[in-house]
């Protein structure tokens, strides 16, 4: 799913950004474009010293490259849906 795609897109070298980008990707793919917009401004952040890093934010605009021994809490989320919408 969602979650898997944008694993796969954590590799060394690439930007954070990508992440995002293959969230969005994964959802226009499985006819889902629809809930690209309820999606939150970021899909999860770099763990360190401090639990959530600001500059590792995997949002849209990120442009640090991703390096080995990175962790990051990756949390696939949506907002603003009713219950009982067709998703």
């Amino acid at each position: 799913g969602m979650y898997e795609a944008c694993l796969k897109a954590m590799v060394p070298g690439r930007p954070l950004k990508y992440v995002y980008a293959a969230g969005v990707k994964y959802l226009r793919e499985v006819g889902k474009e629809n809930l690209v917009s309820s999606l939150p401004k970021t899909l999860g952040f770099g763990v360190g010293i401090d639990f959530r890093d600001t500059n590792l934010l995997l949002n849209t605009k990120n442009t640090v490259p991703f390096r080995p021994g990175m962790v990051f809490s990756l949390a696939i989320s949506f907002s603003g849906l009713k219950l009982g919408e067709n998703v």
